[in-house]
């Protein structure tokens, strides 16, 4: 199966930070900037009025080609993943869903995404939407995650859940613990 993952999700301290990272070192776009009090911010809107205005934000979601990063304050000096997704065909979708209940996993079913929990200290989102997903992979072809690394304790756990739920294997020369 060739998953892709497309969407990343952290908590930070420094959105500011973060934000110009992404958008003058990666070159995102900014989709929007969403505060507390639910609105969107215009797109003109600068940090400084931000600040002199107390608007706390929400989060900010920024896009390039077929990834999509949300940023949202935190605690966390070094960002903490929240959830990265998937946007999966109908029939994986299905089958993923299955796959999780059967093995014990906590699936919280929304009408855009579905969440299935890690019991690691994040979620993966998967997402049925076939128009969507091929919409997406043309955006692929400008920006795509090809790799991630994370750092966990218990590597070999979130391994064998990546095996239960989506079929993928891993082989040992590509594992590499990280211990904080």
């Amino acid at each position: 199966m060739n998953l892709r993952v497309f969407h990343l999700h952290f908590y930070c301290q420094e959105l500011k930070l973060y934000e110009e990272f992404f958008t003058k070192e990666l070159g995102f776009k900014i989709i929007g900037r969403f505060s507390v009090k639910g609105g969107v911010l215009p797109e003109n809107y600068e940090w400084e009025q931000i600040q002199n205005n107390k608007i706390r934000i929400r989060l900010i979601e920024l896009q390039k080609g077929g990834v999509n990063i949300v940023i949202m304050p935190g605690k966390f000096e070094i960002p903490k993943l929240e959830h990265f997704g998937f946007i999966l065909p109908s029939n994986v979708f299905d089958e993923t869903l299955i796959k999780a209940r059967s093995a014990g996993l906590r699936v919280q079913e929304r009408p855009n995404r579905t969440f299935i929990s890690s019991n690691l200290g994040f979620r993966i989102g998967i997402h049925r939407n076939d128009e969507k997903a091929k919409a997406q992979e043309a955006d692929f072809n400008e920006l795509f995650i090809s790799k991630i690394v994370f750092t966990s304790e218990n590597i070999e756990e979130f391994l064998s859940l990546l095996d239960k739920l989506f079929g993928l294997k891993s082989e040992k020369n590509q594992i590499q613990k990280s211990y904080f």
